[in-house]
């Protein structure tokens, strides 16, 4: 598992995990609203992880901190 923290301006840090089997997933409010055109929940906090590590991954609709 990997974390991925994103500082905002705000102050407050928001943290993308991508997990073991390759999903990802955010902590961050947005994330659970918007969705793919697959039906995956994402945020602009996944998207940039999906950018940095390359390719895409095998997101699951999780929430983090419900």
């Amino acid at each position: 598992m990997k974390k991925f923290p994103f500082k905002e301006d705000s102050g407050h840090t928001y943290t993308t995990t991508q997990h073991d089997d390759g999903h990802l997933t955010c902590d961050c409010p947005g994330f659970g609203s918007k969705k793919t055109a697959a039906g995956q929940s994402t945020c602009r906090h996944t998207r940039a992880v999906e950018m940095s590590v390359g390719g895409t991954t095998d997101r699951k609709s999780t929430r983090l901190n419900s």
